[in-house]
């Protein structure tokens, strides 16, 4: 199967646009995290100039910060460095993993053996033992019983107490208790082995539980694009590339002509004397099939059209009627709601759908953590499971590429050049049935039947190569009926 990238289908009304001067791409995201507005109001915030040189300081000076949810320690991490999102980094934020480690540490010292075996039987949960001789120890107890106390259940029923913990100190207690209960496992007494075995998957829960929770996700996706950005376009005087913090529902809610985003994108860019406009204006945001989603959409194509720029975003499955490219990547599959289509069909024809592109799916950002892939250096970390967990995977919005493609083919030295392939992109492998796996870049590998189907909804299909960590955008159009080349 073999797919050619093209600008779109003959016929089209928006030529090919190469901005005077200055290449410009702007990212509208959500640079803050967990949804924060910022300091400033919309109006007033900083369209910021970003390169390979500077990224590191922009991230630092955005500072974004994220709540993670009651399943991560409903802990508040701030983001100062790219290091920062590492799971080295986060034990150092998240209180139970400085309790786990300190269990641990004392389970593995002879000197310490003793008195951490003691706590654990006097069902204490990380407080230091008394100073000075162990305690006795009665009769030998299971690993199991041992492990009981340890979470602080009942030795008859298993039951975790009745009454919540309403201190920092017993949220901390009560998470570690559900990250290791699923690891007790029966022995005649509390053993080393049993132990730190018991710990490292309750480590391995929780760690997987913080880089999992979806606030942690969407801010780690948006900062490795941007990396990835930087890092791929050769930014230079002639090429730029510039971001403005907009959170979500700010995107979708703030795009009539009276708004803040209108006036700060085209008010103060005119007034501010910009070169050459925008020649893509990419919105890390996903886009569904909700009336909200829906209206949102039309309005970033008012906006697309006054601004005279393409405006490219992510595209949920529900528009082409998919539960999860995963789960059901065949057209057979996909069913469309009746009024969803309605609604669809009504965007597609109307003005607003002529600057605006949604592409699918979702394009892997990074290899999960692990002994064979990246591994760290706290403890014996795997983020995935054999097989693996898709939505463990840190997937990355499409409209990135979206983007560079857009840079790339207005370059005076696109005519000729492969503007639409990425290579080198992570490749992940597994076993299964002692047979080699390579997870594909881009969620799955669609059929050819699947790409015409995306195309034919007025997506932007992502093609991911058998047996390669490549991919490939099919086209740059935008989401109206007929499409229009959106460059």
């Amino acid at each position: 199967m073999r797919f050619e990238f093209t600008l779109g289908p003959s016929g089209h009304e928006h030529p090919r646009r190469r901005p005077n001067g200055v290449r410009r791409l702007l990212v509208l995201a959500d640079l803050r995290g967990s949804g924060t507005a910022g300091p400033a109001d919309l109006l007033d915030r900083p369209i910021v100039k970003v390169d390979l040189d500077n990224v590191d300081a922009v991230l630092a000076r955005c500072a974004p910060v994220v709540q993670l949810g009651p399943d991560a320690g409903n802990v508040r991490i701030e983001i100062r460095t790219f290091d920062d999102f590492h799971p080295d980094r986060l034990i150092e934020h998240v209180p139970a993993f400085a309790r786990l480690r300190d269990i641990r540490a004392r389970l593995k010292q002879p000197s310490t053996f003793a008195a951490a075996v003691a706590e654990l039987h006097g069902g204490t949960l990380g407080v230091p033992a008394a100073t000075g001789s162990a305690p006795q120890l009665s009769a030998p107890e299971s690993s199991a019983a041992t492990l009981e106390r340890l979470l602080g259940r009942t030795a008859a029923t298993g039951e975790l107490p009745a009454t919540a913990p309403a201190t920092v100190s017993g949220t901390v207690d009560a998470l570690i208790r559900q990250a290791i209960a699923p690891h007790i496992v029966e022995a005649p007494s509390p053993q080393l082995p049993q132990m730190l075995a018991a710990v490292d998957a309750a480590m391995t829960h929780l760690m997987r539980a913080v880089l999992h929770d979806p606030a942690f996700q969407r801010t780690e996706a948006t900062w490795r694009s941007i990396q990835w950005l930087v890092s791929t376009l050769e930014l230079d005087e002639t090429q730029q590339l510039q971001l403005l913090h907009v959170t979500r529902d700010e995107l979708l809610a703030e795009s009539r002509p009276d708004s803040a985003l209108w006036r700060r994108l085209l008010e103060r860019e005119r007034q501010a004397g910009a070169d050459g406009g925008y020649a893509c204006v990419v919105c890390d945001a996903t886009v569904g099939g909700t009336d909200a989603d829906l209206a949102g959409l039309a309005t970033l194509g008012a906006l697309a059209n006054a601004l005279d720029a393409p405006f490219v975003a992510s595209a949920s499955p529900a528009l082409v009627g998919s539960r999860s490219m995963a789960d059901s990547p065949h057209p057979r599959e996909w069913q469309v709601d009746p009024a969803l289509e309605t609604k669809w069909t009504a965007l597609r024809s109307s003005q607003a759908a002529d600057r605006v592109g949604l592409a699918l799916p979702r394009v892997l950002l990074r290899l999960p953590y692990g002994t064979k892939s990246d591994r760290i250096g706290a403890f014996g970390f795997e983020e995935q499971t054999t097989p693996p967990h898709h939505e463990w995977f840190l997937w990355g919005n499409p409209a990135y590429l979206c983007g560079v493609v857009a840079m790339r083919a207005l370059g005076d030295d696109a005519e000729g050049l492969d503007v639409a392939g990425f290579e080198g992109l992570p490749a992940f492998t597994w076993r299964d049935d002692d047979e080699p796996k390579l997870q594909p870049v881009a969620e799955i590998a669609p059929t050819e039947e699947a790409v015409v189907s995306i195309q034919g909804r007025g997506l932007m299909p992502v093609v991911s190569y058998k047996n390669r960590n490549a991919v490939r955008l099919v086209a740059l159009h935008s989401i109206s009926a007929p499409p229009k080349e959106l460059i």
